[in-house]
């Protein structure tokens, strides 16, 4: 065995089964992983060490020491940048987000990468705070939900049993709603069995259906559902803009800003939408005109680049676009949560009235033995 293994070194092939490993790629993200306030930290401290001049081997070594839980993982973005790596394919290798890794890259290239990263900092700052403050209006909820459910199971497992014993059977066929919540009882394994096993098969199905999509494929599915739909269009249309106007920032045509939008480092939602729009720019179209026939981008986004105005002007307004979208795509997440939140509520309603009812099923049953 061990001198299969030492061949298999030698061929690579031990390097190839890790690469190709999907848990092991999980192992790796594990070790590298970061927590968002780590994230802002770094780029806000990059930020202004690189604007004051530093050069940005020597800020990665200060980050080493503002962020010494992390100082490996720094030594190893130096490492790559040594080599004559980009900063965005280093960040790459760590598993930072996707959302940046390819405006980075863009700007890195077109040495505009101090604003950018400024940009990146304060965007990674904010989005935390929102996403934050979502978390905390479906926490409550979620967690009474989780308690009730450990009753129940406590209640089927410990109490079911002198619950039956105490309960006859002209007791159960008088009254169906006690029949209902014995039988829910008893049977509370199978139910939540069949339930999950349900759940997960339908999420397979749908997961291998929607990668089985192209990726405009996979939008277009996505705009499709009710709710799904116009959060989708929300998000992408923010992504989209924001990643147009650091480009137009730099003093680039909008035909040149898709081009760099299709590199690889880019997102794939981002890089098909640069693509496609390219494709009807070579038959004539438009690029407004383009625009406003994709139905998972917001209309007004077309009125903006319609708008003959300078560059610098559209790279501007399309920066408070992007921050409209995100507020609208938060607003209305917030929304959704605020309308998910009475019906949590009133499954845990019903939940704690089906446990006092089956508590007080002795008390019951004694009261309709002496009557």
């Amino acid at each position: 065995m061990g001198n299969w293994i030492s061949s298999w070194k030698k061929q690579g092939l031990v390097t190839k089964l890790i690469n190709n490993s999907s848990f092991a790629k999980k192992i790796v993200q594990l070790r590298h992983s970061w927590s968002p306030q780590e994230y802002i930290l770094f780029f806000q401290t990059l930020y202004e060490l690189q604007k004051d001049g530093l050069a940005l081997n020597s800020s990665l070594h200060f980050l080493t020491i503002i962020l010494p839980q992390k100082a490996n993982d720094i030594k190893e973005m130096a490492q790559i940048i040594h080599k004559g790596g980009l900063l965005a394919t280093a960040l790459d290798h760590l598993n930072f987000p996707k959302r940046y890794i390819g405006r980075l890259a863009l700007a890195q290239k077109s040495s505009f990468l101090i604003p950018c990263l400024g940009q990146v900092s304060q965007e990674e700052s904010y989005r935390q705070k929102t996403f934050k403050h979502l978390k905390q209006l479906l926490c409550y909820p979620l967690i009474l939900l989780i308690i009730v459910s450990l009753i129940i199971f406590f209640v089927r497992w410990l109490l079911l049993p002198q619950l039956l014993n105490l309960i006859t059977a002209d007791i159960r066929q008088k009254h169906l709603l006690i029949n209902i919540l014995l039988f829910s009882l008893e049977e509370l394994p199978l139910i939540s069995g069949i339930s999950l096993l349900f759940a997960l098969i339908t999420a397979n199905l749908v997961f291998l259906y929607y990668r089985s999509l192209s990726t405009l494929s996979q939008l277009k599915w996505l705009h499709r559902l009710p709710i799904v739909g116009k959060l989708e269009e929300d998000y992408l249309s923010w992504q989209f803009t924001l990643e147009l106007s650091s480009l137009l920032e730099q003093g680039i045509s909008i035909k040149e800003a898709l081009d760099q939008l299709l590199e690889p480092s880019v997102r794939p939602s981002i890089r098909s939408i640069s693509h496609l729009l390219i494709q009807y720019s070579i038959k004539g179209i438009p690029i407004s005109q383009s625009l406003q026939s994709l139905p998972f981008l917001r209309q007004d986004l077309a009125l903006v680049i319609q708008k003959g105005d300078i560059l610098s002007q559209r790279a501007t307004k399309l920066r408070l676009l992007a921050d409209k979208y995100f507020s609208d795509f938060t607003q209305k997440c917030k929304r959704l949560i605020m309308f998910v939140q009475p019906l949590l509520f009133s499954i845990v309603a019903l939940l704690i009235m089906g446990i006092y009812l089956i508590l007080l099923m002795p008390m019951l049953t004694m009261l309709d033995q002496a009557m």
